[in-house]
């Protein structure tokens, strides 16, 4: 048979790897009694159609101060004076006609930027303030905090995706942030110092043993305390392509720094 095979150049196609369908993702039963995340504060980013619709400070050009009939929404070249001119947006509320230099520099901040910067770091401190509140251990702020990959996702695909379309608001989203516990299993026979990975009272995955190894005594103290192990998590991927769901991470963020020592 495979000289036949060589001799006609025929091949036999690899097996594919058995996906989730989307039709089979079951939304998972979550549970009452697990922590909440807050979603968490961002600058609101601007619709095309919203920047679009922004009005103007002035229409005339940057450069040679000519009235522009018709102003653009990316870039255009001056009728008057043959120079490009582009458009920035200012504190989401108008928009402004500068030049190619103009453009790269940063726009001085303004009474309203700077009202925005104040409302956005105290909807920050509240969100911080609610995260702890519910239980969950991270650093403040939480970008200086460490991740930690969990290794073995794909064995826990179906719940994994249930958890993303329990968990999510938006259905095409590919990235929700929840509540992950961290559990030690000293009974289990590959590794003593396993650390297992709980969403919502579903396993999703371990720590890799280098990782539970570094964090046994943090955790042994924790549990010293009566108190669970929630750290932030995010289950990330699933993209659905020929209506197969794809691969779904999940990394622990913002984990205190004396976890790790």
């Amino acid at each position: 048979m495979d000289f036949l095979r060589r001799l006609f150049g025929r091949q036999t196609a690899p097996p594919k790897r058995p996906g989730l369908a989307v039709t089979a993702v079951v939304p998972a039963q979550l549970d009452p009694g697990w922590p909440v995340v807050p979603a968490r504060p961002q600058q609101r980013v601007l619709s095309t159609a919203e920047r679009n619709a922004l009005p103007f400070e002035e229409t005339t050009c940057p450069s040679c101060h000519a009235e522009v009939a018709k102003p653009p929404k990316g870039r255009k070249r001056c009728a008057a004076c043959g120079v490009y001119m582009f458009v920035r947006v200012i504190d989401n509320q108008r928009r402004r006609l500068v030049t190619e230099a103009e453009l790269s520099m940063p726009i001085p901040a303004s009474s309203e930027s700077e009202r925005l910067a104040a409302e956005l770091e105290e909807a920050e401190s509240e969100w911080y303030r609610a995260v702890t509140a519910a239980g969950l251990l991270l650093c403040d702020p939480p970008e200086d905090g460490e991740e930690l990959d969990v290794v073995g996702e794909g064995h826990y695909h179906a719940d994994l995706a249930g958890l993303m379309a329990a968990l999510r608001d938006d259905p095409d989203a590919t990235e929700v942030r929840t509540a992950a516990r961290l559990v030690r299993e000293p009974q289990n026979p590959y590794d003593r110092n396993a650390v297992r990975v709980e969403i919502h009272g579903k396993l999703v995955g371990y720590l890799s043993r280098e990782d539970a190894e570094e964090i046994k005594p943090w955790l042994k103290k924790v549990a010293r305390r009566t108190r669970p192990a929630y750290v932030l998590a995010c289950i990330g991927g699933g993209r659905v392509t020929d209506n197969v769901v794809g691969p779904i991470g999940v990394t622990l963020e913002a984990l205190p720094e004396d976890i790790l020592g």
